[in-house]
């Protein structure tokens, strides 16, 4: 049962960062492409982090 909620819970934060990175992402640059260039970063961004986090 705990292993399941620390898999949602890291699974909540890695969303959360990246939205947020999204966010960062299409303000710094507006440029041509710039959603998909944010959705590519970001996903990076938040597979990353969720990587990180399970391997704890």
């Amino acid at each position: 049962m705990q292993l399941g909620l620390l898999y949602t819970l890291f699974a909540a934060i890695a969303t959360a960062a990246n939205i947020g990175a999204q966010e960062l992402a299409t303000r710094l640059y507006t440029g041509p492409c710039h959603i998909l260039l944010s959705v590519f970063i970001c996903t990076g961004v938040g597979l990353v982090v969720k990587y990180v986090l399970d391997k704890k």
